[in-house]
């Protein structure tokens, strides 16, 4: 090989290198000037962007009730009281998930079974009611029905309000021989059978006041007159005028009560309910003769421990404290009140009696209970001391004694 070849193979690898090092050189050393200017107010417009895609204003919602959220909401908060029994409620409740909310409206979904406290708070007596509040929780309005984000509005003020506020109440009066179940099958959502008699004065005065103030659009009030319809009487164990029956739409008792004179105490009364005939409760035996003896030997040395038992005539008395607790097997809060119960420590010396308020008639009349989850504090002969609607605990019980 020539000495000239040699020196070609030598020196041609060195160039090569020498020349990507200067490629790279120069590819390093390119001027910052040549590349492209970002704007400073265009970085901070980028900025403002990403922050509204990422925070949600608390107005313009429609969520669970919490108390923070009474305190962050909008101009106008409202509180909707629903329950999952509740058919209208439940039609609204997805409505308003699906709906669009107003910047200046925060609807707050409450619970009507497990919020007894914040229904106490307002007055709540039925489902499917809405309260306005301000941010401290102070109630403003309270209302009951509606079916959409523009009937609630129309409550508020804010907008014309739409045709279901204005449905036609039903109060009924209905002729003897005139067909009551078809007229009950054709009425609103919760139907009650009015037992009325010309010759009673109180049953006049609520006429007067329910033709003057007219039922809510989901409630239907049919008037009976008690002196002729006997068969509907015997039907439903009506012994008495100025007595209330509500039915479902087949004709099927839900609840009985007497003495409504306006349509809030009415729909007070309604029971809160699924539906379907009312279950009469097993009556406690009498204790025989032989637990009545170690009784009496047991209250030489102790006081008795405290009992929530089912009501018989024959165990009042027999503690210092004896409360009757009027209970309804389709009456939510009373079920409630009787679990808590149940699972609570009866403190010695109380004794609570749970009656029947679907079948204990005799004992309504004498204690003039004229609802469901009502409480009656006796003495030892039977005679009534104190008398209250409500209360969810042991402790609202004893409060009371």
């Amino acid at each position: 090989m020539s000495k000239k070849l040699i020196f070609a193979l030598f020196v041609l690898p060195i160039f090569l290198i020498s020349c990507g090092k200067s490629e790279v050189a120069q590819v390093v050393e390119t001027p910052v000037a040549n590349l492209p200017e970002v704007q400073e107010e265009s970085l901070q417009e980028d900025i403002v962007a990403l922050d509204t895609e990422l925070v949600t204003p608390i107005s313009a919602v429609y969520q669970e009730y919490t108390p923070e959220a009474i305190a962050s909401g909008s101009d106008d908060v409202v509180l909707f009281f629903n329950a999952a029994w509740c058919p209208s409620c439940n039609a609204l409740d997805e409505t308003l998930w699906q709906s669009t909310i107003p910047d200046n409206l925060t609807l707050l979904s409450v619970d009507y079974d497990s919020n007894f406290e914040l229904r106490k708070k307002y007055g709540v007596v039925a489902q499917h009611t809405f309260v306005q509040v301000d941010n401290e929780g102070n109630m403003i309005k309270k209302w009951i029905w509606g079916k959409s984000v523009e009937d609630i509005q129309g409550e508020l003020g804010v907008t014309a309000v739409t045709d279901v506020t204005d449905t036609q109440w039903v109060y009924e009066k209905i002729s003897t021989g005139e067909d009551v179940a078809a007229a009950v099958k054709a009425g609103q959502w919760r139907r009650v059978l009015f037992f009325h008699a010309e010759w009673c004065g109180t049953c006049k005065t609520t006429e007067a006041n329910l033709e003057e103030s007219g039922v809510p659009p989901w409630l239907s009030v049919f008037q009976l007159d008690y002196d002729t319809q006997t068969e509907l009487k015997k039907q439903f164990g009506v012994v008495t005028k100025h007595t209330f029956v509500e039915v479902d739409k087949k004709m099927n008792k839900l609840g009985m009560w007497q003495g409504s004179l306006t349509v809030d105490d009415i729909i007070e009364s309604l029971g809160e309910h699924k539906g379907g005939k009312s279950k009469p409760q097993p009556t406690a035996s009498a204790p025989t003769q032989e637990v009545q003896a170690e009784e009496k030997i047991v209250e030489t040395t102790t006081e008795l421990a405290g009992s929530f038992v089912d009501y018989d005539e024959s165990l009042v008395g027999d503690a210092k404290n004896t409360v009757v607790f009027f209970h309804a097997e389709w009456c939510a809060s009373c079920k409630a009140l009787e679990s808590q119960l149940k699972a609570a420590n009866i403190p010695e010396g109380l004794t609570i009696l749970k009656a029947d308020f679907d079948t204990d008639l005799e004992l309504r009349k004498k204690y003039g209970v004229v609802s469901q989850h009502t409480l009656v504090s006796v003495d030892s002969d039977g005679n009534l001391l104190t008398k209250w609607a409500g209360g969810n605990t042991l402790e609202s019980i004893t409060e009371k004694l």
